[in-house]
Formats: C-alpha cells, structure tokens, sequence
C-alpha cells in the first residue's frame, strides 16, 4: 500500500497544490486517521489540479480519500505514536506557515495498493 499527502493552500478562489509529502508507513497512517475518525471522509470537488491529476493517472485501486484541516493535523499528530508524531508535526508546521500568510491550507490524503 502507498499513501500520498499533498499541502493544498487557496489561491484567490483556487486551491494550489504547495507540498507533497513522504509517508513512513502507508498502513500506520491509514490506521492512525481511522481510530481518529478522520480517514475515508473523501475529497471535495475543488481540489487543485494536480490532485485531480495524480488521481486520473492512478492505475490502482483508490481508497481512503480524506481531507484535514492544519488544526485536525495538530490533534491527529497528538494521537500518534512517537516516530509519527514528528513526521505530522512538520506537516502541521508547514500548513500552519501558509495560513498565518493568509492562506487556507489542508492536507488531501489517498492510498493506493
């Protein structure tokens, strides 16, 4: 299994991908957004193109789309174990950089295999 995660931040009235980001473990990361009642909650329709584009080019099977607010990134990075906790954290800081310069940003998360 591969989990992809991209930082996406709004650009006028256009999300914009700005980061894509390494998972350590694809299965872990699934598991942790489960037991947070975070995983599975799909995409939005206004997802950035390159999104929309790394979907399309997906020859595997898709599952696990979800959404996550910075805030949901700081509490879901609070429930993880140690050696994920930092990897999260760093994401956290990464969205959280983008809005205090005025920008919304979330993190859009899939898996394939």
């Amino acid at each position: 299994m591969l989990a992809f995660v991209i930082c996406e931040a709004l650009d006028g009235k256009v999300w914009q991908a700005e980061a894509r980001f390494l998972v350590r473990s694809a299965r872990d990361l699934r598991a942790l957004l489960a037991s947070a009642g975070l995983g599975d909650r799909g995409h939005q329709p206004d997802v950035s193109v390159t999104v929309r584009g790394d979907l399309l080019m997906e020859d595997r099977r898709v599952s696990g789309r979800t959404v996550l607010t910075t805030e949901e990134v700081a509490r879901l990075a609070e429930m993880a174990e140690p050696n994920e906790r930092a990897q999260l954290l760093a994401w956290h800081a990464f969205a959280q950089t983008l809005e205090d310069a005025g920008r919304s940003a979330r993190l859009i998360f899939w898996f394939v295999g």
